[in-house]
């Protein structure tokens, strides 16, 4: 009976049968088929990888702090284990936002999901490793930040 399961059983078995036909592994490689290591990383490659409405937005006032947090458990958790998979529940729309842009910029696979009465999101390394991009996205965007400033004055 559905109303007398636990949240976490019920998020794990809709995960484990629910959830495959809305996130996909054949979405893995959307663009040229590449595969990037820590050697062929290009952070304006990455970058540009992000949307363009959130690009600009990232450019003109990144929230550093929120971007950071998000970044730091990301990397943690993919760095531990490149195949597990991560999933968030109690981020507003704004941070959702962020996660899927720091999962386009890492080449991970992001999926918002409703489940329970609350927006989740899953996060899923396509890959069989990860490495923590060297500049990583607020490193990045506070070096784009310097630059215009500095080209500006």
């Amino acid at each position: 009976d559905l109303l007398n399961m636990e949240n976490e059983e019920l998020l794990d078995q809709f995960i484990n049968n629910q959830e495959p036909q809305f996130f996909s592994k054949q979405r893995v490689n959307r663009k040229r088929g590449e595969i990037v290591d820590k050697e062929t990383f290009e952070p304006e490659d990455a970058f540009m990888k992000i949307g363009f409405n959130l690009r600009q937005a990232l450019k003109k006032h990144p929230p550093m702090g929120m971007l950071e947090g998000l970044e730091e458990k990301v990397n943690e958790r993919f760095a531990a284990n490149p195949n597990s998979e991560y999933v968030c529940e109690d981020l507003n729309s704004f941070e959702r936002l962020l996660l899927h842009a720091l999962c386009a910029y890492n080449s991970l696979n992001s999926h918002s999901f409703d489940f329970a009465g609350k927006r989740l999101v899953r996060v899923e390394n396509p890959h069989s490793t990860f490495f923590k991009r060297n500049p990583g996205l607020c490193q990045y965007l506070s070096s784009r930040i310097c630059l215009s400033k500095s080209q500006g004055s």
